[in-house]
């Protein structure tokens, strides 16, 4: 998992048609920060939402209501942000994305995974 989440980082800072979709800074009083993601005529809108302070998230995919994205083990309290980025082809179709949630207090990094209907988890991006 650590290699995956590293290549998505990779991919956003290297690939062309790549599209960095990052989020404003959040602000000291923010209880929640939001990214999200741009469809195309393929593939719906995404929006993932995170609590700052409990690292608690939830998705919307094209409009539909949020559901919870799982966590295997709760976060914690911590200082929560999200990163996304999308890949476009020449034709305007997104053909990838990926979101990372990042606790900016302990340093762990979290890769979204999501099923593009009612399931979506936070996967633990492990390592020194």
């Amino acid at each position: 998992m650590k290699t995956l989440g590293l290549a998505f980082l990779l991919a956003a800072l290297t690939l062309p048609g790549v599209v960095d979709a990052a989020p404003a800074a959040a602000q000291p009083n923010d209880a929640y920060q939001f990214t999200f993601v741009s469809g195309s005529a393929t593939y719906g809108n995404v929006a993932v939402r995170v609590a700052v302070a409990t690292g608690q998230s939830a998705l919307s995919s094209n409009g539909t209501a949020f559901i919870n994205v799982v966590d295997s083990t709760p976060p914690g309290p911590g200082d929560y942000r999200l990163y996304s980025w999308a890949s476009y082809d020449a034709t305007g179709a997104r053909t990838s994305w990926a979101a990372n949630r990042v606790d900016l207090q302990s340093g762990r990094l979290w890769g979204l995974t999501y099923d593009g209907k009612s399931t979506a988890s936070w996967i633990l991006i492990t390592g020194p």
